[in-house]
């Protein structure tokens, strides 16, 4: 913050005041108002009009980007108007040009603009749609439903279609909107009344999909498609779904599941009363005459009258025919002509003309809202194309869609960041709360229609979100220095807004759920035992102060189920999204590979961890997605805002967000596993640098790291499982001690998770999987759950609860010193180590073992070394691969590799080897120890 001494020195060299200080030195007085200096400092005086004096502190510029966010954008300033906003101000300061400046900095408010009222955006006039003389070349098509209750025939669903220049509709009951489903009740339209030129749809999958596409072509149909979100863009077949949709509503009322048996009366009714917009019926347009109805029968039945045929040839009556449908389309035009003037007159009073540019910044307008807070618009993105005067190609993350201008308003940027790029929402301290507030729009106060952004925060929260954790919870390692220490304070201190245990929601990505079936996946609730439902409870209460989830109104739901956490006592809250999975699209993000992020740590002598708050909450679900995260409690049904645990794509959506997070840094010593952030440099400044870099990436992704899990300046550090640092890793001794201390399993599954804990070390132990095969074997379906110990198994469960004891140490790869790879074979196994150089002895980097097949354990002697040679060099490839190393092995003839051999099988694997560059040494197998051990059966 700054100081009254900051304020003089500022005042005495800002250009911007260089003629206050003039009017402050000849004492001048300007209008209503005079400069005067008290204590250094020069304040504006003005009275009142009873007389009284009010002194404003005159500000220099670079204090005013302070005093506008505390202004308008602090809690206790509320996002208020221009004119609110302004007299707050000046009532305490003043500078040059104050107003336009505040009135600049309001328009330019993120919050504000995303907020506004969507009335307060302007409407373009009513553009003027083709008249088309010929029935049915262009035909809107459309779909009402789901209905409920399902029809008695089981059908949910009405395709619509309306003739542009009869009006003449055609309606069908479905059963569902399957693409096939849909082309199929087109073809039965299109077979009846011709096959059109144009079609008219939304942009539903089902009109838009391959399939369409095909038959479309086949047809030599053109295919267009309303803007998004802009249904008034079909409106004709818009305006017919409401009119069929009220006529059933009133049909229906004693039989609602008969309502697909109407439908075809309902039409007639429809077909046979004039258009307004024409004044002719569609049957008159398309037909030329009048049909005979229900009006006519009870005519004729009263009055008995009877229709008298006139006698005709058949090119009389052709021409007849022709004569009357032209004379009633020509002035059915004249009519719609007439009634959309009319109509224009009406809309065009509250529109205004506007226009956007290719490169220009916009909001989009949500189509829904089910949450009074939510926000009105989301944005910014990128115009594209202008396509006409109403249709804009916009860049909405990763795809390109065609939006209608009154969905659109221009976003204004803010030309300069408060301070240092954020926004002061208050000063929060370690046993202080974070208080966010809704925005305030006067709805009499002038708006610029051109403002708007769209990040993933969709809302605005308006909750208090206690933090309980802040600098000291922060783990510095006790062997730093002094100054070391303070360094590494001070960068966390700077940026604490983003050390914190409440989640934040990232601005880099969103969660997308695409599924492969339309229909909404159900599965019933679980009963809650009653000793969990107050604790269900409290996390529901809890999420929806985080904001993280929300009521939902959806077809959609999942069960909820508690994970049990690692501290006593505490749960993880989560949905059972298996239903849910099962339809949905995969995302193939691959993840970070562990082995090659240990190979990158031989040199390092600083560590330090960073692990995200709630990783998953931070990435919010698109607003079209969130009904499918549905889930019930005992307090109604709520959704996902932001991404949950458990669903299928998101360790893809997560990692990928990761690479965005990290990928700009362009360093080689930040790593990341899913949400634990690594950084491992060789010096101290490396490594402030570093996590400089690191900090300032969270803040500007808005994502936050949980003190009590960050981890700085390290020599060594636990990390996936493992214990890292000396150019060392061995397995993490609380794990040692789990594996130490566990009991004889008792069923297959209790194994299962024993032999899944040991395997995670193998690459530590050798001879694992020789060791471990009476173990395994106990697992074979073929045996009882209940296993039954043979006095094999009890040996190989002691022995590998032993090996693991022993505290088992590789060496980091240290990809500057060659690698010595050591291979042997036995009559049951082959076995190879890694090794290098440190000081004067050979280190084991990793270890690999292999049980021999059946028909490998027949092979000769020197067949099963070279296999267990070419085994271990494709095992270690990710180290031999373009580098010459040794291969160190106590079977001489292996020597014929490098040879020319014979036999057809070893002349494969010399070709094999051909690529890589080594050099074959022979030792006595007493030297060959670790090798020679891995190949035997104990």
């Amino acid at each position: 913050m700054f100081t009254p001494k900051d304020l003089r020195e500022a005042q005495k060299t800002d250009p911007s005041l260089d003629s206050i200080r003039k009017q402050a030195a000849t004492g001048e007085e300007r209008g209503h108002m005079r400069v005067v200096e008290k204590n250094g400092i020069l304040y504006q005086s003005t009275f009142n009009r009873k007389g009284e004096e009010s002194l404003k502190v005159i500000l220099p510029k670079s204090f005013r980007s302070k005093v506008l966010a505390f202004g308008h954008d602090h809690p206790m300033a509320g996002h208020q108007g221009q004119r609110r906003t302004a007299e707050r101000i000046r009532r305490e300061f003043w500078w040059p040009c104050c107003g336009v400046e505040i009135r600049r900095y309001c328009l330019s408010c993120d919050a504000c603009q995303r907020s506004a009222p969507k009335h307060l955006t302007k409407k373009v006039p009513l553009g003027k749609m083709p008249v088309f003389e010929t029935a049915f070349r262009r035909v809107a098509v459309d779909i009402i439903g789901p209905i409920l209750p399902m029809s008695e025939n089981k059908k949910r669903y009405i395709l619509v279609m309306v003739d542009f220049a009869t009006r003449y509709p055609e309606a069908v009951a479905l059963k569902d909107i399957h693409a096939e489903t849909v082309a199929d009740a087109l073809w039965d339209f299109w077979t009846r009344l011709g096959i059109p030129s144009e079609i008219l749809t939304d942009n539903g999958s089902q009109f838009t999909g391959t399939l369409m596409q095909e038959v479309t072509e086949l047809l030599r149909i053109k295919r267009k498609t309303s803007a998004v979100f802009h249904p008034a863009g079909n409106g004709l077949c818009e305006r017919m779904n409401g009119t069929l949709k009220n006529m059933l509503k009133k049909m229906c009322i004693e039989q609602p599941k008969a309502w697909d048996t109407f439908i075809s009366a309902l039409l007639f009714a429809y077909r046979e009363t004039p258009q307004e917009s024409l004044g002719f019926s569609p049957f008159e347009l398309l037909f030329g005459r009048t049909v005979r109805g229900p009006m006519q029968l009870l005519r004729q039945i009263w009055t008995d009258e009877s229709v008298s045929d006139e006698v005709k040839t058949t090119a009389e009556y052709v021409v007849n025919l022709r004569e009357r449908i032209e004379e009633t389309c020509l002035l059915a035009r004249e009519n719609l002509k007439k009634a959309s003037v009319r109509s224009a007159q009406y809309y065009d009073r509250k529109a205004k003309p506007r226009s956007l540019k290719p490169g220009e910044k916009v909001l989009i307008l949500k189509p829904l809202k089910t949450n009074k807070l939510e926000l009105t618009w989301q944005g910014p993105f990128e115009v594209l194309e202008k396509l006409n005067d109403f249709d804009y190609k916009v860049q909405v993350r990763r795809k390109e869609k065609v939006f209608h201008v009154n969905l659109l308003k221009s976003y204004v940027e803010r030309e300069q960041p408060v301070t240092d790029g954020t926004i002061p929402v208050a000063v929060v301290e370690e046993e202080e709360e974070e208080v966010i507030v809704s925005v305030v729009v006067e709805e009499d106060e002038t708006t610029n229609d051109d403002i708007f952004r769209l990040d993933s925060q969709r809302t605005i929260p308006t909750f208090e979100t206690k933090r309980t954790e802040g600098l000291d919870h922060v783990h510095f390692s006790e062997k730093l220095t002094q100054s070391q220490r303070t360094e590494a304070r001070q960068i966390c201190a700077d940026r604490l807004d983003n050390l914190t245990d409440v989640p934040l929601t990232t601005n880099l990505t969103t969660c997308r759920i695409e599924v492969t079936d339309k229909k909404p996946v159900y599965i019933r609730p679980r009963p809650i035992p009653h000793a969990y439902v107050k604790m269900v409870e409290n996390e529901v209460e809890e999420m929806l102060k985080l904001g993280v989830i929300e009521p939902a109104n959806s077809a959609y739901n999942s069960p909820i189920v508690l994970v049990k956490k690692k501290e006593e006592g505490k749960y993880r809250f989560c949905a059972d999204l298996r239903g849910l999975n099962d339809v949905t699209v995969f995302d193939g993000e691959p993840i970070t590979d562990v082995q090659h992020l240990f190979q990158s740590l031989g040199k390092a002598k600083y560590f330090s961890k960073l692990d995200l708050t709630r990783g998953y909450w931070g990435i919010p679900i698109v607003e079209e997605d969130r009904d499918k995260t549905a889930f019930v409690t005992s307090r109604g049904q709520f959704r996902w805002v932001n991404m949950p645990f458990g669903l299928k794509t998101a360790t893809g959506i997560f990692n990928r967000m990761m690479r965005k997070l990290l990928g700009p840094l362009n360093r080689d010593d930040v790593y990341h596993f899913m949400d634990d952030i690594l950084i491992a440099t060789e010096t101290w400044e490396q490594h402030m640098e570093a996590l400089k870099a690191v900090l300032q990436r969270l803040k500007e992704a808005n994502l936050a790291a949980k003190p009590s899990k960050c981890y700085i300046g390290f020599d060594q550090l636990p990390y996936l499982g493992h214990e890292i640092g000396h150019g060392e890793r061995w397995p993490e001794d609380d794990k040692i001690v789990k594996i130490v201390n566990a009991k004889e399993p008792a069923t297959k599954k209790q194994l299962r998770a024993f032999l899944g804990l040991t395997g995670f070390y193998r690459e530590y132990l050798e001879n694992y999987s020789t060791v471990v095969v009476p173990l395994t074997d106990m697992t074979k379906k073929s045996l009882p759950d209940k296993l039954k110990w043979s006095d094999e198994a009890k040996k190989s469960f002691a022995r590998l609860k032993r090996m693991v004891s022993e505290k088992p140490v590789l060496k980091m790869p240290d990809f500057g010193k060659d690698f010595v790879l050591r291979t042997d074979a036995s009559d049951r196994g082959i076995g190879a180590v890694l090794m290098q150089l440190h000081g004067e002895k050979l280190h084991p980097v990793a270890y690999q073992s292999k049980k021999l097949l059946g028909a490998e354990s027949r092979y000769a002697t020197v067949e099963k070394e070279c296999l267990a040679t070419v085994w271990g060099v494709q095992k270690f490839e990710r180290y031999l691969y373009g580098r010459h190393f040794v291969l160190e092995t106590d079977h001489q003839p292996l020597k014929c590799l490098q040879r020319n051999p014979t036999n057809p099988r070893l002349l494969r694997w010399s070709l094999q080897l051909q690529p890589y560059s080594f050099t074959i040494n022979y030792i006595p197998g007493k030297d060959n120890l670790g090798a020679d051990y891995l190949s035997r059966i104990n």
